[in-house]
């Protein structure tokens, strides 16, 4: 009668010996040889959800993102003369003025995360070496559906 260990060293070398000659246990299966194309069949209730968050994104176009704060000043007229040397500047930036009491702000930019608003601080302190990143609520542009074709 063999021993454990000599019964379980054959086990390991019949199972090694089967998973080298099966290429089908880690091999992936080819439904359609078309290459460079993915298809993701995603389950429905998935499909729902995105399109729900999508829909609401239309009707509430605001979340948490990042903003620069270029000059904030206790009288408004100061800002909108920033604002205006901001927007000659960078004219495809968005600008906003916002009023907290006691003081205006001038604020550039709609970004999503802080290394977005970053990279722009970088391009905006060249001309405007006080500006800031500052977390704030920002508008969201266009929501899509990822897996809208």
């Amino acid at each position: 009668m063999m021993n454990y260990t000599a019964i379980r060293f054959i086990q390991i070398i019949i199972l090694g010996a089967i998973l080298c000659f099966n290429t089908e246990v880690f091999a992936q299966k080819d439904t359609a040889k078309v290459h460079g194309v993915i298809l993701v069949e995603a389950d429905p209730l998935i499909m729902q959800l995105l399109n729900a968050e999508v829909e609401y994104m239309k009707e509430n176009p605001v979340m948490s993102g990042f903003r620069i704060q270029i000059i904030e000043a206790p009288r408004r007229a100061e800002v909108f003369k920033k604002q205006g040397e901001v927007l000659r500047v960078f004219p495809d930036v968005k600008s906003y003025v916002v009023y907290q009491q006691p003081s205006f702000k001038l604020r550039v930019g709609d970004y999503y995360n802080r290394l977005e608003a970053l990279k722009m601080l970088n391009e905006i302190q060249k001309h405007f070496p006080a500006a800031f990143v500052i977390r704030d609520n920002v508008q969201i542009h266009e929501p899509t559906n990822p897996f809208d074709d």
